[in-house]
């Protein structure tokens, strides 16, 4: 079955999240506790976000089944986070909660796989597609071995 939010959505979604996590306990004043919380939350999400397997991630090494995984998770620390400071208000259990079923939310109506266009470019970013693109012009060959030779 086909899910509305794909992977290309989802990364843009992800980025916009780590911006939320790391801004609004600061423009809301948040307690220390509940603040400390979202911010390490934002740059764990930062940093499975850029080492995902979507149009967004710049190493593209974890698997997006994986990554979904990781946001329900996040999702669920997200909305539990003001529960384990005394001094939270009404506030920071409103905005975490939210933003906790959000993250759960995107993580259920969310592709798994990505486009076969996007595949294609990931392919092309990560190894060449044909043999041709292996292989060096005849002089830079016989440079790098003169080079290899003079060394050995």
């Amino acid at each position: 079955m086909r899910k509305p939010i794909s992977t290309k959505t989802h990364a843009f979604i992800d980025y916009l999240t780590v911006a939320k996590l790391l801004l609004l306990p600061r423009v809301m004043n948040f307690s220390d506790t509940v603040s400390n919380g979202m911010t390490a939350l934002g740059l764990v999400k930062l940093a499975y976000t850029l080492l995902t397997r979507h149009e967004g991630g710049l190493y593209k090494v974890l698997p997006m089944k994986a990554h979904l995984a990781m946001d329900v998770a996040g999702g669920a620390m997200t909305a539990a986070l003001p529960f384990a400071d005394e001094d939270a208000d009404e506030t920071e259990i409103g905005v975490c909660c939210a933003l906790g079923a959000f993250d759960v939310l995107v993580a259920a109506l969310t592709e798994t796989e990505t486009s076969p266009a996007s595949r294609a470019s990931t392919r092309q970013q990560v190894a060449p597609t044909s043999a041709e693109q292996y292989r060096m012009p005849r002089g830079e060959a016989e440079e790098s071995r003169r080079s290899i030779e003079a060394w050995s």
